[in-house]
C-alpha cells in the first residue's frame, strides 16, 4: 500500500505515460512524392468541385514548401476566424517570379511579429509546381476583400479549419493506399525537413526553416 502512495512512484508513472504517448503520437513525414501522389489522387477526388480541389491542393502545397503548421493556414473551427491572427487572402504577395506568404502567428511568434515565406517555382515545368498550385487557386477566387476573407476556403465559403484539413488529408492518404492513422497535418512540416535533408540542404538551414 505504500508504494501505491509514493509520489516519487506517481510521479514516474505519469511521467512514462507522457513519454509511452509521444511515442505513439509520432507521426511519418509526407515526402515531396508522396504529395506529388496526395495531388494527383486529389485531382480524381469526383465529389469535389473543381475549385475545392485547386484549394485544397494550394493548400497541402503550400504547407509543405512553406514548412508551416497547420494552424498558420488554416482557422481553428468554422467560427474562429480573426483575420489580424489567421491567414487571409492578403497574406500571398505575387512577386516578379514568386509568391511570398506572411505567416502572422506561430508557435514560436506569439507577439505577433509576423514571418515571411518565398514560395519558389520548380526548376522543371511540373502541374504540381507550388508557385502554379497556389496561383491557379488564387485567380480564380471570386471578387472579394482579400483582407478579411480567409485564405482557403471552400466554393460555399466555408474556411478550411484544421479538422477539415486533416479529413481530407486522411482520406487521400486512404485512397493512395496508406494508412492514414500514421500521419497528420504535422506531416507535411516533418516531410518537408526531410525531403530537404535528403536533398543535401544544410541542417542550420533547415532548422531555420522548420
Amino acid at each position: 500500500m505504500a508504494c501505491r502512495h509514493n509520489p516519487l512512484l506517481n510521479l514516474a508513472k505519469r511521467g512514462a505515460a507522457r513519454y509511452s504517448a509521444h511515442r505513439r503520437a509520432t507521426r511519418k513525414p509526407i515526402t515531396h512524392n508522396l504529395l506529388i501522389c496526395l495531388l494527383h489522387h486529389l485531382r480524381q477526388y469526383s465529389s469535389l468541385c473543381p475549385q475545392d480541389r485547386r484549394m485544397l491542393a494550394a493548400a497541402f502545397s503550400l504547407a509543405f514548401h512553406g514548412f508551416l503548421r497547420v494552424g498558420e493556414y488554416t482557422v481553428p473551427s468554422l467560427h474562429r476566424f480573426n483575420p489580424s491572427h489567421h491567414a487571409t487572402v492578403h497574406d500571398i504577395i505575387w512577386h516578379k517570379h514568386h509568391p511570398s506568404f506572411t505567416i502572422k502567428r506561430s508557435k514560436t511568434d506569439q507577439l505577433g511579429r509576423g514571418t515571411s515565406i518565398s514560395i519558389q517555382k520548380s526548376s522543371r515545368p511540373s502541374a504540381f509546381c507550388p508557385y502554379r498550385t497556389i496561383n491557379r487557386y488564387v485567380r480564380r477566387l471570386p471578387h472579394i476583400d482579400p483582407c478579411t476573407t480567409p485564405l482557403f476556403c471552400f466554393r460555399d465559403g466555408t474556411p478550411l479549419s484544421r479538422s477539415a484539413c486533416h479529413k481530407f488529408l486522411s482520406h487521400l492518404l486512404s485512397q493512395a493506399g496508406y494508412r492514414a492513422s500514421e500521419y497528420n497535418t504535422h506531416s507535411f512540416r516533418i516531410g518537408a525537413a526531410t525531403s530537404a535533408a535528403m536533398a543535401g540542404v544544410p541542417g542550420r538551414v533547415i532548422k531555420r526553416l522548420g
